[in-house]
């Protein structure tokens, strides 16, 4: 009886090991593709401002024009918000005991109420350093920390120097996977700016709302609290339960009444915003399943924190536009129509 023999080829093992290393490669630079990526979304939302002026004034006046303008809108931002920001973290910081004291005086002893509201309390104050560390993130984005610097300076550089880089990359493509590399830049480029200006407008508007609750009840810590709503609101689902706590725990301060009615009105607005004011601010650009963007966000963000909850968002959004363009072959007609909302037909190159 012959014994099989199994021979694996010298150049096998080669690509394994190429494999690997780039894998490990990535591995230990995934937060600097990370940067990278996040300024390309950046500079994709900034790039119809600079074509609209750039109908006017030469392209390198635009970039100049739209980079200050952005500039110089974070900067206002940060230095009108850090004062007030400061002050009242630090003021929670030093009554924190007191205002837990205070909410623990509103519910009744013993039940699940109470014994969520104790264990929410001691992971706002888990070490004391919770209201330290969000003022030392704010002071440190006030002052510009280097990581922040570099963003925008790559994101201005990729709208100086991305269309000949993507030219160059479209010098190695055969002529059909050209035009279909240039549909997809051009659809998934949509879906990037009508994610990241439809999340800052939604972002705004929550933090806005917050505010203005907050305020008008007296509840303390009011800006801080609305900051933390805006910025939270970019994670779906997610963000409104990890906003939701501590606006209802320092609504208590004042009153069981209060936080009820601040707790009804932040559940209804959220949910105008998820029937009314995404829809009408993102359009039909988003159409993922919730619950895949659900899952995508959770190992996002075990893997890479809140910034790779971020990101993933707009590639899971763009994923219906690659399948449409590169994958239609692959798939039954049923189940794309499926996944592109039964709105546009699979791709089909001319």
């Amino acid at each position: 009886m012959n014994k099989a023999e199994l021979h694996i080829p010298f150049v096998t093992f080669l690509k394994i090991f190429a494999a690997l290393l780039i894998g490990y490669c990535l591995w230990i630079l995934w937060s600097f593709f990370l940067v990278i990526f996040l300024s390309i979304l950046i500079a994709v939302t900034l790039h119809p401002a600079v074509t609209f002026l750039e109908r006017r004034i030469p392209r390198w006046a635009a970039i100049a024009v739209v980079s200050v303008l952005l500039v110089a809108g974070l900067a206002g931002t940060v230095a009108l918000l850090t004062p007030s920001l400061t002050n009242q973290i630090t003021d929670i910081s030093d009554k924190l005991p007191q205002l837990q004291k205070q909410v623990l005086d509103q519910l009744p002893v013993g039940g699940s109420l109470r014994e969520f509201a104790e264990k929410s309390l001691r992971n706002l104050s888990k070490g004391g350093k919770w209201m330290e560390e969000i003022a030392t993130a704010g002071m440190t984005a006030a002052g510009g920390l280097a990581g922040f610097i570099l963003l925008l300076v790559l994101a201005i550089y990729f709208l100086v120097d991305g269309p000949r880089t993507y030219d160059w990359v479209l010098a190695y493509l055969s002529p059909q996977n050209r035009v279909k590399l240039e549909e997809t830049a051009k659809d998934v480029s949509k879906v990037i700016v009508s994610y990241i200006s439809g999340q800052f407008i939604t972002s705004v508007l929550a933090a806005l709302f917050v505010f203005a609750v907050l305020l008008s009840f007296k509840v303390p810590g009011a800006l801080v609290l609305a900051v933390l709503a805006g910025v939270f609101d970019v994670l779906p689902v997610v963000g409104f339960f990890i906003s939701f706590v501590p606006v209802c725990l320092f609504a208590l301060t004042v009153s069981p009444q209060t936080a009820l009615a601040v707790a009804a009105l932040y559940v209804v607005y959220h949910a105008f915003e998820n029937y009314f004011i995404v829809p009408k601010v993102y359009g039909n650009r988003l159409e993922v399943s919730g619950l895949v963007v659900l899952v995508t966000l959770i190992i996002a963000a075990e893997v890479a924190g809140v910034l790779g909850a971020i990101a993933v968002l707009p590639v899971v959004a763009s994923y219906p536009i690659v399948e449409r363009i590169w994958l239609a072959k692959y798939l039954r007609p049923e189940a794309l129509k499926n996944h592109q909302g039964g709105k546009r037909a699979p791709y089909h190159p001319s």
